[in-house]
């Protein structure tokens, strides 16, 4: 009989909605373009929410390249290429760990608590 004990698995709880509407105030954003542009940058935004949550623990750089892809089937009519989407899925992305390590939850590390 396998003795081991079973994985409890904390969910990391993001709550992406103030980090969309982030990007929809100046004093959010580091240029006024993506404030007035925004349904152009959202797709850049929502693949750098989704690819947090993902991949917990990764580095943006190692993931690239799946973020790169994610947008390209994401954005739609946003006439925005990749190279000047990614900072703006990366800002989202820094946030994100940010606000996520700053709550101590292990998960935002990809560590896991096996007890």
């Amino acid at each position: 009989m396998d003795s081991a004990r079973p994985v409890e698995a904390r969910a990391a709880v993001i709550d992406i909605d103030p980090a969309r509407a982030c990007w929809q105030r100046p004093e959010c954003s580091d240029a006024s373009e993506l404030v007035f542009l925004f349904h152009e940058w959202e797709p850049a935004v929502r693949a750098g929410i989704h690819a947090y949550v993902a991949y917990p623990g990764y580095e943006f750089d190692a993931i690239e390249p799946v973020i790169d892809a994610a947008y390209q089937r994401i954005r739609g009519r946003s006439p925005i290429p990749w190279v000047r989407a990614a900072p703006a899925a990366r800002r989202v992305w820094q946030k994100l760990r940010h606000e996520c390590q700053r709550s101590g939850n292990p998960l935002c590390e990809g560590r896991f608590d096996t007890g």
